[in-house]
């Protein structure tokens, strides 16, 4: 018997309301004899607050072999191994096992990449990844001569003729669900153009395979084609647009975007139209609206880069531990006791400033010497630089909407020096602001609540909030919530996990490495989507979770996912159970899957891009 599975909602608030205020992930593994099959539909409750942590294996699948050569800024090509090689003696090490290694390097090389509206760009290699395999690859080669040799799941650009419409698209297609009737694009002497598949061969293959992390653009070059580098977290999006109003104008979501991929929520998910038609989902794009920091705004709206409105930040509301942690100075320090004085003595006023006006109050301190002055003048002067702060400000209200998704851009700050602690202070602004916006909304409604039920023949309840209950929804937490250490988004996001339930404050936090993350995650968290994990760290860390109704280890509980994309294990803390589950697919398009791409003529793309915006 087919029955609904509902996270996060206890068997007495099913009772109560059923299905309302749910969202669709996906549907339950049901395991009988031999065989397994897709059964009971799983929901999630986003009416009430939760804490829920998204963890998964790096790489997704998507890796291409030793020999494949990578474009690099300089005109030059190199092979991935020689990268790797070169890189290893100089990079930080994030995970080593015997069969997977992640390194961050501590050196800058660039490679050529593309950008959201399609042209091309130099960005730097943030992290290089390998792991041994063995499995069948896929082995393309087109009329021109091209070969590539990539895992299944890696995607290609096709273009697809759209009936009835008069016009062709290029798409994402998984190299698994490329046929040889098909064309693919290329990118040869500094353009991109079509080339017809002449031949697709599966090969057994035992070794490593390498993939690159390219900020912002998340992706590469390679054997001249393109190829790509967080996707349960728009899901949440996509359901609060289908939520009857009555639900949908009490609540909000916020995605924090550090990587730069929301703004294609934007747009129809195409480029999985034939697997969204096997779940009976229709292909369609959201009106969320996009937030890019002032001094980008103009930038990305001149470019044709989708964005909607300007947001910036008030120094008034930047504490001087929070400009200590940002600039990485001790606040017990000489120049963390001038910043500490100069911040508190504004404060104190409750008048709004500009960073103008803080420099030059730190000029003309007689208490501090030179150097030190020098030194703290210099760096608010950088954080002009970082172009988000303004004496105004962007009012919370709009950011927090009733009913809306809003997709707060941070990722400009990516390549930036000290990019990750831009991004936390801006993170942990927006994270305190709120909590203490909700907190007064919290008092408000519980009055109103109880004077409802003193007079209850005579007063009715209100439907619409005035304030809406908010999810947050923030990927690579570990970079901003790290196990070891502080960032000025930590003591935000802490308060948040122990405290944000009340207020109706959620959080969706998403890792690759839940071994980085703080321990408050693993006690805090009462939904936790896991894909499986290969690192020993990261097993062990999310051991932590869900030891006491687990009915098996969670290694065995992972290791018996089936292998594919959006197979996953949902612990839900409501009802003390473990759901194997299959996520369905977007229909967005999702900005942050693994693209690898061969392409066209840039005039090509353009007039496929400008199609695509009409639909």
């Amino acid at each position: 018997m087919v029955f609904d599975v509902i996270i996060g909602r206890s068997k007495k608030d099913v009772e109560k309301y059923g299905k309302q205020g749910t969202v669709f992930l996906g549907k339950q593994y049901i395991q009988m004899g031999q065989s397994t099959s897709l059964s009971n539909p799983v929901l999630m409750d986003i009416a009430s607050a939760h804490v829920a942590f998204i963890v998964g294996k790096r790489g997704s699948g998507k890796c291409v072999l030793d020999f494949t050569k990578i474009s690099l800024s300089d005109g030059s090509t190199k092979n991935i191994k020689e990268i790797y090689e070169d890189l290893e003696k100089d990079s930080l090490i994030i995970n080593k096992t015997e069969k997977e290694e992640l390194l961050r390097p501590q050196k800058i090389v660039k490679v050529i990449s593309i950008n959201g509206h399609l042209g091309v760009v130099e960005k730097p290699i943030l992290a290089i990844y390998r792991k041994f395999i063995e499995e069948d690859l896929i082995k393309i080669t087109t009329t021109s001569g091209k070969e590539i040799i990539i895992t299944k799941e890696h995607p290609l650009l096709v273009p697809i003729t759209v009936e009835n419409k008069g016009l062709c698209q290029v798409l994402w297609k998984k190299a698994s669900l490329i046929r040889e009737t098909e064309t693919v694009m290329i990118f040869e002497e500094n353009i991109v153009k079509e080339d017809k598949i002449e031949e697709i061969k599966k090969i057994k293959y035992k070794g490593w395979v390498y993939d690159l992390t390219i900020p912002e653009t998340h992706n590469f070059i390679a054997n001249n084609i393109i190829s790509h580098n967080s996707y349960t977290m728009g899901m949440v999006a996509e359901g609060l647009t289908d939520l009857p109003l009555e639900i949908k104008q009490n609540l909000s979501i916020v995605l924090l975007d550090t990587m730069g991929i929301y703004w294609t929520m934007k747009y129809p998910n195409f480029q999985d139209a034939e697997i969204l038609k096997d779940w009976k989902i229709e292909p369609r794009g959201l009106d969320v609206k996009i937030y890019t920091p002032t001094g980008f705004y103009y930038e990305y709206k001149n470019e044709g880069i989708p964005t909607d409105f300007p947001f910036s930040l008030r120094p008034l509301d930047v504490g001087p531990h929070d400009w200590c942690t940002a600039f990485n100075l001790d606040p017990n320090s000489a120049e963390g006791v001038l910043i500490t004085k100069i911040v508190q003595d504004l404060s104190k006023k409750e008048e709004s400033y500009d960073l103008d006006l803080l420099i030059d109050l730190v000029k003309k301190d007689t208490e501090s010497d030179k150097v030190v002055k020098s030194v703290v003048a210099n760096q608010f002067e950088k954080a002009k630089g970082w172009e988000i702060f303004s004496k105004e400000g962007t009012p919370l209200k709009d950011i927090i909407a009733p009913g809306q998704v809003t997709v707060l851009d941070v990722s400009p700050y990516a390549t930036m020096a000290s990019g990750w602690e831009i991004k936390a202070l801006v993170v942990g602004l927006i994270c305190r602001n709120l909590f203490n916006q909700r907190m007064l909304a919290r008092k408000t409604e519980e009055f109103k609540s109880v004077d409802a039920a003193m007079h209850y023949f005579t007063k009715q309840t209100e439907e619409k909030m005035e304030e809406p209950l908010v999810w947050i929804a923030l990927d690579e937490a570990h970079e901003l919530l790290p196990k070891d250490g502080k960032t000025a988004a930590t003591e935000a996001l802490i308060t948040i996990l122990r405290e944000g339930r009340q207020p109706g404050i959620s959080l969706i936090l998403a890792s690759q490495q839940p071994g980085k993350i703080h321990t408050d995650v693993m006690t805090q968290s009462d939904i936790v989507i896991a894909h499986r994990l290969t690192a020993r760290l990261d097993v062990e860390a999310l051991s932590q979770l869900t030891q006491s109704y687990m009915r098996q280890g969670l290694e065995q509980e992972l290791d018996h996912l089936p292998r594919v994309k959006g197979a996953a294990v949902i612990f839900d803390d409501a009802n003390e159970r473990i759901f194997p589950v299959q996520l369905r697919p977007r229909f967005t398009w999702h900005g942050g899957g693994s693209p690898s791409a061969i392409s066209e003529k840039k005039e090509y793309f353009n007039k496929s891009l400008e199609e695509l915006k009409k639909l």
